[in-house]
């Protein structure tokens, strides 16, 4: 979710305005937050994969995930506000906040091997995965409408000889303080869900497993109470 902000329309604007970089070097961030994701998302499968019987650590390896991006996010936020005030800034602090942020992306691979094993003795398994995808992308369009909607918010007046607004680097390090906001939730939901899906395991202890290993017979749909 906020690598899309970062590389889609407002990540090499931020980093120019909020950080002070060039516009090469700020899109060469943008370019190592989404070559980050893409990495951190593979291997994370590979991490659900392997630990698919055990949902609470996967749940914990998202929470993990979660804290990450969120001190990535207010690293980036409050670097950008001490650098729009004229202190100082640095790029490998940025890149490194970037290179987080697209670390913690791995929990979207996570959550769709949570929500998949869930779904699989459903009806409309494949109904409910396209829900969950379009729910994906249509959070990354929201946070995006987000962003802008906080940086009118901050708009100070100044507009370029086209008329178009101007925004300062400051709009735009207050702008970016909803992630460490929303990664906060993302928090509060996995902790949620680990202490239900702790409380299921245990109740469901004296019998089998809520969905059984591949070649092993799944219970019938009345024991599965989870």
């Amino acid at each position: 979710m906020p690598a899309q902000v970062l590389c889609g329309l407002w990540g090499v604007n931020f980093l120019q305005k909020s950080w002070h970089l060039k516009e090469s070097t700020a899109t060469t961030g943008t370019s190592v937050t989404t070559a980050v994701a893409g990495v951190s998302m593979l291997l994370s499968g590979s991490f659900a994969t392997r630990v698919r019987a055990d949902e609470h650590k996967q749940w914990r390896a998202m929470f993990c995930l979660a804290v990450v991006g969120g001190l990535a996010s207010a690293l980036l936020s409050a670097g950008g506000l001490l650098a729009g005030s004229g202190g100082g800034r640095s790029t490998f602090l940025a890149f490194t906040g970037l290179c987080c942020i697209g670390l913690s992306q791995g929990g979207i691979s996570i959550a769709w091997g949570v929500a998949d094993r869930h779904n699989a003795h459903t009806q409309h398994h494949a109904l409910l995965n396209g829900i969950i995808n379009t729910t994906s992308i249509g959070m990354d369009a929201v946070t995006s409408l987000l962003f802008g909607t906080f940086l009118d918010l901050n708009w100070g007046g100044a507009v370029d000889e086209d008329g178009s607004r101007v925004y300062s680097a400051r709009a735009y390090s207050s702008a970016f303080l909803m992630m460490p906001a929303l990664y906060a939730l993302s928090c509060v939901v996995c902790v949620k869900d680990m202490r239900v899906g702790l409380s299921c395991s245990r109740a469901s202890s004296s019998s089998s497993p809520f969905l059984p290993e591949p070649g092993q017979p799944r219970e019938s749909s009345s024991s599965m109470s989870c």
